[in-house]
């Protein structure tokens, strides 16, 4: 199997706790894996990405996994930086989001895969 770059980008989030769609309505049925490289975070700056999916066609995207990063002692030192979901099936609908809780809002990179 070949893992294939669904979507990318760089997003500045939006600091106090709103939640910043990455991506939304991509649809091809497939198994996918969320990176995010969150090294930008400042001590005690917390971040969560979430990934929501849907289990039939009709139903709400719900949330089926989350990751939540919290900054270290200083610029560039998370002991993880990278944030990265288990494979993920869905076959209607994903939906990928970042929610940094405090601090300034910081640019992550991130990228949908899929195999």
């Amino acid at each position: 199997m070949t893992w294939t770059v669904d979507t990318s980008g760089t997003t500045t989030l939006t600091a106090g706790g709103t939640e910043d769609v990455l991506v939304s309505g991509s649809t091809t049925n497939a198994t996918y894996v969320f990176k995010a490289d969150a090294h930008n975070l400042a001590n005690g700056e917390i971040c969560t990405f979430r990934v929501y999916t849907k289990v039939l066609t009709g139903d709400t995207l719900r949330v089926c996994w989350q990751g939540t990063v919290v900054g270290g002692a200083g610029t560039n030192n998370l002991v993880a930086p990278n944030v990265i979901s288990p494979p993920l099936a869905s076959d209607f609908s994903i939906k990928c989001s970042a929610q940094q809780q405090n601090g300034t809002g910081r640019s992550v990179t991130w990228s949908l895969l899929r195999i």
